[in-house]
């Protein structure tokens, strides 16, 4: 799945006539956002394999040109059935189809071929008849007292345990800090969060409102968002003081579980909009400079409270269980896998 940053598409948004985003808005029924013409959410590839932030037709970080290949094939056309000829390499890698003899399997992504690196993502790469092989393709998640670790790919969720918390709280949402360590937030603090479920306090935190989204960027900022319907707001926290300060306005939408910054810096979250429907959320981008917002799309999925920017993809989790792959310029969410009945995700922190 190919797609554009969320910065992109805002500033492209942003091309637009005001009046013409507004009345979208307010139109009767769901709104519905106008992109780009020239937009392509899927770069012409329908696959889900492809990750968010590709910049080539090839694995994120490796040159995609042809590989000097002595057995990849000859890229040859080869006679069909009908007597047309066969491409035997469609996608040019230097490597022939498994139609025409070859070892491609799957000659439709440059990405994919018995030379390629293993990447954490929905294919076989390198033509083993495995993907992810030695990689760790897990992010983690929470409930509101127990910690899970998430692998998207291989549809499959571990419980690490109970979250070591004062009586009577509970994790609102988690993220991963530039460190790489993990923070969790409570209704009265900031903790530092061990996959054992052990936890060090870091910053006593005070609360009034329905503060249900954390989301930590590149440079280490922290910012919340919160539920209340009377409280359309986005905050940042201090991780020394514990202290909050108000970033800005996000009506007419408010948090409905988690938001999440991309590797772009983008920061978006799940929302509702209080006079809108309320069976599904929002994926709504928010200004980092004074909280302002925009609707990207609807998810179709209700109590997105977890969402999480890993290996180039944005997966959202619910309260049901649901673990989702979320298009980030369209909003929309796809159903990945149903974890065990009881299993809730109250938030999610970002891997690689």
């Amino acid at each position: 799945m190919l797609a554009v940053s969320a910065l992109a598409w805002k500033q492209a948004a942003a091309m637009r006539p005001l009046f013409l985003f507004t009345c979208l808005l307010c139109a009767c029924g769901e709104p519905e956002v106008q992109l780009p013409e020239a937009y392509d959410p899927n770069g012409g590839d329908s696959e889900r394999s492809a990750p968010f932030d590709a910049g080539s037709e090839g694995p994120v970080g490796e040159d995609a040109s042809s590989p000097e290949q002595p057995d990849g094939g000859s890229g040859a056309d080869h006679g069909s059935a009908d007597g047309g000829p066969i491409n035997c390499d469609e996608d040019r890698d230097g490597w022939d189809s498994e139609a025409c003899g070859g070892r491609d399997c799957n000659d439709q992504h440059r990405g994919v071929n018995p030379d390629a690196r293993e990447v954490c993502d929905f294919d076989d790469n390198d033509c083993d008849q495995a993907f992810n092989e030695d990689l760790d393709c897990t992010f983690l998640a929470a409930g509101p007292s127990t910690l899970y670790r998430v692998d998207p790919f291989r549809e499959r969720v571990d419980v690490l345990g109970e979250v070591d918390l004062p009586a009577g709280q509970t994790l609102l949402d988690m993220d991963t800090d530039p460190d790489g360590d993990v923070l969790g937030l409570t209704r009265n603090g900031l903790y530092d969060v061990q996959e054992n479920g052990r936890t060090r306090r870091l910053a006593q935190v005070s609360i009034d409102r329905y503060t249900n989204g954390m989301a930590i960027g590149g440079d280490g900022t922290i910012f919340l968002t919160s539920g209340d319907r009377n409280a359309n707001r986005a905050d940042l926290l201090d991780r020394n003081t514990g202290e909050t300060t108000l970033l800005g306005n996000t009506a007419p939408f408010t948090s409905s579980g988690d938001c999440v910054v991309l590797k772009d810096e983008s920061l978006l979250m799940s929302a509702k909009r209080p006079d809108g429907p309320q069976d599904t959320d929002w994926l709504v981008f928010v200004d980092r400079s004074d909280g302002s917002t925009e609707a990207i799309g609807s998810i179709g999925f209700d109590k997105v409270y977890g969402l999480s920017a890993s290996f180039d993809y944005l997966f959202g989790l619910t309260d049901n269980g649901e673990v989702l792959l979320i298009d980030s310029n369209r909003g929309r969410g796809e159903l990945l896998f149903q974890a065990p009945e009881g299993f809730r995700f109250w938030g999610a922190a970002n891997g690689d």
